[in-house]
Formats: structure tokens, C-alpha cells, sequence
């Protein structure tokens, strides 16, 4: 259980890290 909520924690750590990195790399197109 404790090694599931790690996992989950991880890849939600990876995935916003990776969504901020592509948006601040990406000019706005607004």
C-alpha cells in the first residue's frame, strides 16, 4: 500500500514537473 502511494506520488511529482517544464518552455500563444 505505502509502496503504491509512493509510486503514484512519484509520477504525479514527474508529471508536473514535466508539464511545468514544457510550459515555461513554450511561449504562450495568447
Amino acid at each position: 500500500m505505502k509502496r503504491t502511494l509512493h509510486g503514484v506520488t512519484l509520477a504525479v511529482a514527474l508529471f508536473a514537473g514535466g508539464v511545468s517544464l514544457a510550459q515555461s518552455a513554450t511561449p504562450p500563444s495568447t
